[in-house]
């Protein structure tokens, strides 16, 4: 929480690998205004999926 606070979180995802990690992500999410606190966050998901696209695009092209 304290990276999120600090508006320096810069990728959002998770690896789920019980249900016990999904219980402790939803009852953060009930707790604290998750959407309001990404909102001061440079979130890079989607510039992520773009490099991947150009990579690909770049193979494929030969």
């Amino acid at each position: 929480m304290t990276l999120l606070k600090s508006g320096m979180y810069d990728f959002v995802g998770t690896d789920l690998h019980h249900e016990k990690h999904l219980k402790a992500l939803t009852d953060i999410a009930e707790k604290y205004p998750v959407r309001e606190m990404l909102k001061t966050s440079p979130i890079l998901n989607q510039s992520l999926l773009d490099h991947i696209s150009d990579v690909k695009s770049q193979h494929i092209a030969g």
